[in-house]
């Protein structure tokens, strides 16, 4: 992609920020909403996060990407 060191590391760290959110997001989620829809919801965002990924946006839409697979990996682990 041909990004600046800077760029990526910012796109790494959003990654690691967003998964350690989306674990508090996805079991409070899970707490409120049948755990079925929250798995589903979880399986859409990673999904949607890895197509937006696959189609090499530009930087913003790759840092949105990258914060979205965060989210979806958090509720993963």
């Amino acid at each position: 992609l041909g990004l600046p060191a800077a760029r990526a590391s910012l796109v790494m760290s959003s990654f690691a920020l967003a998964s350690a959110g989306g674990r508090i997001v996805f079991v409070a989620l899970a707490d409120r909403i049948d755990k079925r829809a929250a798995v589903g919801l979880m399986i859409a965002a990673l999904g949607g996060g890895w197509l937006a990924l696959l189609s090499e946006p530009g930087f913003a839409r790759l840092l949105a990407a990258a914060t979205a697979c965060g989210l979806a990996t958090g509720g993963v682990m």
